[in-house]
């Protein structure tokens, strides 16, 4: 009985042991000064071949996103959807820079130079999507996501094949609509540059064509914002690595 209890007290502190360890590696990990992720896709962001959303949701998948700013989206006039919030993770420098004391145009801000999701809860979201800068009109979608994962790509841009020890990640998402449209930016004569403009949006005529505003929000994140994500991070790591699930390497893909 004594060399069970010994046993039982044994694998109980080395469990704690494990937790303490796996709690001090992810604290260290997320003080880096300099990301694995970031410095991955660097060359690819920099090239437009991929947008730092895209990155940032990768970071979210392995737990690692750190939240600097938000874009909130609330809808109004669409019904059953009245008063839901939809956020993006944004930049305050890419803000500051780009739009607020820049020429960068909040059209391609909005929707992340291309195409943006937001995210809202029980897996709905809405995107904001333009051909190009120059557009003064994009497609709206809101709709429900059915798989927002990542796979390992088997080509790159060019068609090459991909080796392993090169591999990287992409974003598998899988979004049915529920209610599209077009958007425009609520634009006023005199309006200051630095003001955050609203969304209109024009339902298709299937569902009504109706107009309605939606109100936008640019905020930055608090620490207890920061705080939220890096706990969330490490619980879903943990939940996962309990189930066997350890992710997906970026070197065996």
């Amino acid at each position: 009985m004594e060399t069970l209890k010994y046993i039982i007290k044994r694998l109980l502190l080395a469990v704690i042991i494990l937790l303490g360890v796996s709690v001090i590696i992810y604290g260290l990990a997320r003080m880096m000064p300099n990301d694995y992720v970031d410095q991955k896709y660097a060359t690819l962001v920099s090239q437009g071949t991929m947008k730092q959303s895209d990155v940032d949701r990768i970071k979210e998948l392995y737990g690692l996103n750190m939240p600097d700013a938000y874009l909130t989206i609330t809808v109004n006039g669409i019904e059953g959807y009245e008063g839901q919030t939809f956020t993006l993770n944004a930049k305050q420098n890419t803000y500051e820079d780009e739009v607020k004391f820049g020429a960068k145009k909040y059209m391609s801000w909005y929707a992340d130079g291309s195409t943006a999701i937001y995210s809202g809860k029980n897996n709905m979201s809405i995107i904001l999507e333009i051909e190009n800068d120059d557009d003064k009109v994009g497609s709206f979608i809101l709709g429900k996501v059915y798989m927002r994962g990542a796979v390992p790509p088997k080509y790159d841009e060019d068609g090459n094949e991909i080796k392993e020890d090169d591999s990287f990640i992409q974003l598998d998402t899988e979004i049915v609509p529920e209610v599209t449209g077009t958007f425009t930016l609520e634009e006023t004569e005199g309006m200051p540059h630095d003001q955050i403009r609203q969304i209109v949006v024009k339902l298709d005529d299937k569902y009504g064509g109706k107009v309605t505003t939606l109100g936008m929000r640019f905020h930055l994140a608090t620490s207890g914002d920061k705080a939220k994500a890096i706990l969330k991070g490490y619980f879903e790591w943990l939940g996962n690595m309990l189930k066997g699930d350890l992710g997906m390497s970026f070197k065996y893909s």
